[in-house]
């Protein structure tokens, strides 16, 4: 009796978990389709860029800052105040600049100002360390610099560029989890993540082609045609790769969040959404998706179109 009383406790506490995990879900697929439909409709310009496009890069710099406080929280004694106040700082100049200025602009400016960031730490700040000065640009970069090479993908690549990233890793996510949980069997990192199995990484990979095949078709069907490289068949089966490649980089960006969390010794970076923890632990894979992205649709593609 008191062994079914315990179960039936554990199975009502992870319903309560997953129950927080969907309204939260739920809201955050609800903010995303509200932010993409400003970036199709809303086309005014402000300060002349587009509002849609304006409004998807504040939220992209909300992510950003978000992320870099968890970040400076989880290493708080690590770094000492001015380390954590430019870090802080980081996203909103960077995302500043890279919404208003030219991408040749952008990318000098951020070269600067990781160069200045390196000699105040290591001259100007009497009790930085080489760990803590490593530490801040690991902030600096983790999340933001990640992130920011969404605003090149938001700015200047197709629609459909934007979307994958944001389809793909759900796809991945739930996919990864289903099939994990229904086939088990071997671990994939058990030192990393010991819930992680090999059938539930490639359930993922799947789960992204999937997503990349629904981006496809979905913009074919409801808004336009996308990016043409030949027949259906071959643009298909080219989002289709696209998809599988970012649902691996995916999995990747969780492994690695995990590898940072289990240095630190925290089960969650933050707890700002109820369910799934913090912001880091719900960008973790779009993190690693992002720059990649970035190569594709902001220079490899423009090269084999042009």
């Amino acid at each position: 009796m008191r062994a079914r009383m315990v179960f039936g406790q554990k199975a009502q506490v992870r319903w309560l978990i997953m129950k927080k995990r969907i309204l939260t879900g739920t809201g955050i697929v609800i903010l995303l389709v509200g932010l993409f439909l400003a970036k199709i409709f809303w086309t005014a310009p402000i300060f002349g860029v587009a509002g849609g496009v304006l409004l998807f890069n504040f939220a992209l710099f909300v992510m950003a800052e978000l992320g870099t406080v968890e970040m400076v929280r989880a290493l708080d004694e690590r770094m000492n105040k001015k380390e954590k106040t430019v870090a802080l700082t980081f996203p909103a100049v960077s995302f500043a600049i890279a919404s208003f200025g030219r991408m040749a602009f952008i990318f000098t400016v951020l070269v600067i100002f990781v160069l200045l960031t390196m000699g105040l730490l290591v001259f100007a700040f009497k009790n930085s360390t080489i760990e803590s000065v490593g530490l801040t640009l690991v902030c600096i970069f983790y999340p933001s610099v990640f992130l920011l090479t969404l605003v090149a993908v938001n700015t200047v690549a197709p629609f459909e560029a934007l979307l994958l990233v944001f389809v793909t890793a759900p796809f991945c996510d739930v996919a990864a989890f289903f099939v994990g949980s229904a086939l088990k069997g071997k671990k994939l990192c058990p030192e990393i993540s010991p819930n992680k199995t090999i059938s539930g990484a490639i359930g993922g990979v799947i789960g992204g082609i999937i997503g990349g095949v629904a981006v496809y078709f979905g913009m074919k069907w409801f808004y336009y045609t996308p990016v043409c490289f030949g027949p259906v068949w071959a643009d298909a089966l080219t989002f289709a790769l696209v998809g599988a490649v970012f649902a691996a980089l995916t999995e990747l960006g969780d492994l690695a969040e995990s590898t940072v969390k289990r240095k630190l010794g925290i089960k969650d970076m933050g707890d700002i959404l109820p369910g799934h923890g913090g912001i880091m632990d719900r960008i973790d894979g779009l993190l690693f998706v992002a720059p990649v992205a970035a190569v594709i649709f902001c220079v490899l593609l423009p090269a084999l179109i042009i």
